[in-house]
């Protein structure tokens, strides 16, 4: 009998662990970001299709890209070309620090 007992309170236990395993949700189920910095306008479509090509599924590539560059509204051009043909992209900008010190 109690053999019985301690299979029934060994089955309930393992009931309970299996069912909180599989309650247990990921940490970000929609994937996870990649970012990849821009600079110089002639390399940035090589280098995200680069990182595109190398990128798991789930992934999303961020672009981020500085206003204090010269080359700003180029990449900022080429890096919305690149949203538009693949939405997994998303476009970060870095704004100039205009504090008066």
């Amino acid at each position: 009998m109690l053999i019985l007992l301690k299979l029934a309170c060994f089955g309930l236990w393992l009931a309970m662990m299996m069912r909180l395993i599989l309650a247990v949700k990921p940490v970000n189920p929609d994937g996870y970001n990649v970012t990849l910095h821009l600079a110089d306008p002639e390399q940035a479509e090589y280098e995200v299709r680069l990182a595109l090509h190398h990128m798991m599924p789930r992934a999303r590539l961020c672009l981020e890209i500085s206003a204090q560059n010269p080359c700003w509204p180029e990449l900022l051009f080429i890096a919305s070309c690149l949203q538009r043909t693949n939405p997994s992209v998303i476009i970060l900008t870095k704004a100039v620090n205009a504090a008066l010190t």
